[in-house]
């Protein structure tokens, strides 16, 4: 389940590129939150322990917690502690010019 929920956001952040908020995700670093699980008990935890994250930004219109972004570790070593508290508040960009399937977290 959890693999195919991932697949599924990650799909969903390529075609969001056309999304109201798609236009501002090259606007720099934004604060983002944490979702470890949404209202009907789907579970986003990366199931491949590659150190991804689910997040929303609640400044972005259209971001929600019940279909948040996939974010990959920004990191140059392959020591982290990924965030795995519902709520934690973490500091995402987009790379490449602000596309959403290039989110990273730091």
């Amino acid at each position: 389940m959890a693999t195919s929920l991932f697949t599924e956001l990650l799909t969903k952040q390529a075609a969001d590129n056309a999304s109201p908020g798609a236009n501002r995700l090259d606007q720099g670093v934004f604060k983002a939150i944490v979702v470890t699980q949404n209202e009907v008990g789907e579970v986003f935890i990366d199931p491949t322990g590659q150190g991804r994250v689910a997040a929303y930004i609640p400044s972005l219109p259209g971001s929600s917690p019940e279909e948040p972004y996939i974010f990959k570790h920004a990191s140059t070593s392959s020591v982290f502690s990924v965030p795995d508290k519902h709520g934690t508040t973490i500091l995402v960009f987009f790379a490449n010019e602000g596309n959403a399937t290039e989110g990273y977290w730091f």
